[in-house]
């Protein structure tokens, strides 16, 4: 016996669990919740980075009491390295934030494009 379907009828072209409303929108995958959640996160890390790199540097010097070898020169220099490096990444989102944009909300734009919606909701 064959499936006899009535004459006017729509064919679903989605899949047959797929939500239709657009998922869930809440304050927690908000794009804007989002950016300034990884904002904070990449400010932390770099500003703890960049403190601590320079309390090994300050420490380092403070135990050769004044004989400074290459080794030493060589610890020194990945320790300011590691301390600007930091600096820079917060001095490049600082600068970016006030520009009306930031790291964060790159990101979190970028995740609502891949979503597929871009609705100014992250996955939802």
């Amino acid at each position: 016996m064959e499936l006899v379907m009535p004459k006017q009828y729509v064919e679903i072209e989605e899949e047959e669990m797929m939500y239709l409303d657009g998922g869930v929108k809440e304050w927690y995958n908000k794009t804007g919740f989002i950016a300034g959640a990884l904002n904070v996160a990449i400010l932390a890390y770099s500003g703890g980075t960049s403190y601590f790199a320079g309390r090994a540097a300050v420490k380092l010097i403070k135990s050769q009491k004044g004989q400074i070898t290459r080794l030493v020169q060589a610890q020194l220099i990945k320790h300011i390295g590691k301390a600007s490096a930091g600096l820079v990444g917060t001095g490049i989102n600082i600068g970016l934030t006030i520009g009306g944009t930031s790291i964060g909300s790159m990101i979190a734009t970028g995740l609502d494009i891949a979503d597929g919606r871009k609705n100014g909701y992250v996955f939802g």
